[in-house]
């Protein structure tokens, strides 16, 4: 891959053009024919000179899809390598030449390893298909399934407790203060809504996924406090399912018609204590 390090000047900005190849098992590369070579359509890679120099050199190239998301990992070594330079802030061509070369050595063997690992979450951060990620680093559609599914198990597991803890009765009166604070919602327990997933229909599930807009979809049902953060999600019901019939069969809907969320006691709506006490509740609206 290559990329353009610039260097500022009393005269004006320079640049090099610089080309660079790194893998996550070793750092003195010796190309030989087992080996692949990955680089993006960028047109001085698929340029006619270039193309002829691979092909004398006996270089295997992998093939590249066209209009597709940039994750080839040397994206962010070369982000790494321009910040080493700009902390040295080189005068002239020659000095910036120069600095490129040392601090490319530089560059622990361990971050190139890092970056190619690090696919399964370029997936999580992308949203491209498996497929294309399969064919992007060279690994089995079934392999790049099995892993995102084995993060995505692993960041619920472990993170799931700390970013979407169970509501204490303590975490329900902070949320119903801050919407009467901030919106001057009183005993609001957070705003409700769903939104449709847009999915290919499943084989033979007939009408199931069919939503009101005669899409195919899944419906994500969320609860948020006052500022946007999640307190509850449940994702996978039916695309015919109204918002409705999702909280209805919802944890989240069950645990409020049986009581059993611990939510605060009803109480007087402020200027208005004449109504009585009233019951605690979720705004269903769309932000």
């Amino acid at each position: 891959m290559s990329t353009t390090p610039r260097t500022p000047s009393q005269h004006g900005r320079g640049n090099l053009i610089f080309w660079g190849c790194f893998s996550a098992k070793v750092r003195a590369l010796k190309m030989g024919r087992g080996w692949v070579f990955q680089h993006d359509n960028d047109p001085k890679h698929t340029a006619k000179a270039t193309k002829e120099w691979l092909r004398k050199k006996h270089l295997k190239v992998l093939e590249w899809p066209s209009q597709s998301p940039d994750l080839n990992p040397i994206e962010n070594l070369w982000r790494e390598l321009k910040v080493r330079v700009a902390q040295q802030q080189p005068r002239n061509l020659k000095a910036l030449e120069k600095i490129c070369m040392e601090e490319w050595a530089k560059i622990p063997a361990a971050v190139c390893a890092n970056l190619v690992k690090d696919y399964r979450k370029r997936y999580l951060a992308s949203g491209d298909s498996l497929m294309s990620l399969a064919f992007c680093y060279r690994l089995g559609h079934t392999t790049v399934i099995n892993s995102v599914h084995m993060v995505c198990a692993a960041i619920e597991k472990i993170m799931m407790k700390i970013f979407l803890p169970k509501p204490t009765p303590d975490t329900w009166r902070e949320v119903a203060e801050r919407f009467w604070v901030k919106w001057d919602f009183p005993n609001c327990l957070g705003a409700l809504d769903g939104k449709h997933i847009l999915i290919q229909a499943p084989p033979r599930s007939g009408s199931l996924f069919i939503n009101y807009k005669r899409t195919f979809s899944i419906v994500l049902l969320a609860l948020v406090d006052a500022d946007y953060r999640f307190l509850y999600i449940q994702v996978g019901d039916y695309g015919r399912t109204s918002d409705g019939g999702v909280f209805a069969g919802s944890h989240l809907g069950v645990g409020m018609a049986n009581g059993t969320l611990q939510v605060p006691q009803s109480s007087f709506l402020p200027g208005a204590a004449h109504l009585g006490n009233v019951p605690h509740g979720m705004c269903h609206m769309s932000w």
